[in-house]
């Protein structure tokens, strides 16, 4: 019995630790993309993608232009308490071109 016990305790301590890790880091990743959004589109750009990388958060946005400036993300993420959140930017211009039938 006592065996069992050690097994189950062996297992659930590390899964609880990485349910919680992972928890966390879409907290923060979700935190990030909502003020990258607002950021974002208030220079008509949007967030492609928000992903947890091994020391930071890498913010992909893409639109026109030379998009919205990095230094006035930074206030606001403090702002919406990530003081403490190390945030990569990465700017990706696009150029969007419609084609209508030739026909």
């Amino acid at each position: 019995m006592a065996l069992i016990v050690a097994s189950l305790v062996v297992i659930c301590i590390p899964l609880g630790a990485t349910s919680s890790r992972i928890t966390h880091t879409r907290t923060v990743e979700s935190d990030v993309e909502d003020v990258a959004t607002a950021w974002a589109s208030s220079a008509g750009w949007e967030v492609a993608s928000v992903t947890t990388r091994a020391s930071d958060v890498l913010v992909r946005a893409t639109g026109p232009g030379d998009g919205p400036d990095p230094a006035t993300l930074r206030p606001a993420l403090d702002a919406a308490g990530l003081t403490d959140v190390t945030v990569q930017v990465e700017l990706i211009p696009s150029r969007t071109a419609r084609l209508v039938p030739s026909g």
